[in-house]
């Protein structure tokens, strides 16, 4: 019912690090449980159950490792596998906004992007 009114949808799955997700120092330290990797990849699938062409991605510069992104990059295709729906994937690099009580140490290096992007696209 939802395509007579919306063509896709969206949710983006962030990260599927736990350790990220616990962190007390971390970007999701203040809680945000609507962002718990687990429940995130579960909506992603279910749109997938339901044919929901979907737009998902990931969001980097918050202080993941290479293998995190990798697992999270990981975690989308094999969704898009199994149910074929993903019609995009967002690479987004984190930029503080003036209200946000978390920075990163450092900001994320723009020059890694492309690694990323084509770590995307192989999958």
């Amino acid at each position: 019912r939802l395509s007579a009114v919306n063509a896709s949808m969206g949710l983006m799955l962030e990260q599927v690090s736990d350790r990220l997700y616990r962190a007390r120092d971390g970007p999701y330290a203040r809680g945000a449980p609507s962002k718990e990797p687990a429940l995130r990849v579960g909506q992603l699938d279910l749109a997938g159950e339901l044919r929901v062409p979907f737009t998902t991605g990931l969001l980097v510069g918050i202080g993941e490792t290479a293998a995190e992104v990798e697992e999270t990059l990981d975690a989308i295709a094999a969704s898009h596998r199994r149910w074929g729906h993903i019609q995009e994937c967002i690479v987004q690099p984190y930029r503080p906004g003036a209200r946000d009580t978390w920075k990163p140490d450092a900001p994320y290096d723009l020059a890694a992007l492309p690694a990323v992007v084509a770590s995307a696209r192989e999958r």
